[in-house]
């Protein structure tokens, strides 16, 4: 399903930076591609524990 909609609308991730902290770590890009709104920049706040993702909330 991921594969789909990337090849539908040409989706391309560029990382802008990473901030680690101590309990959640933020991944900030531009993401672009055929889709109303391109570009847009997200945020991935990541929270990892024990080498495991715990959660992951993508905000614009």
């Amino acid at each position: 399903m991921i594969v789909a909609a990337n090849d539908q609308y040409k989706t391309v991730m560029k990382p802008l930076s990473y901030k680690k902290g101590e309990t959640e770590s933020i991944l900030k890009a531009v993401v672009s591609g055929n889709f109303t709104g391109s570009p847009v920049v997200l945020f991935y706040h990541i929270r990892i524990v024990n080498e495991e993702v715990q959660s992951l909330k993508i905000t614009g």
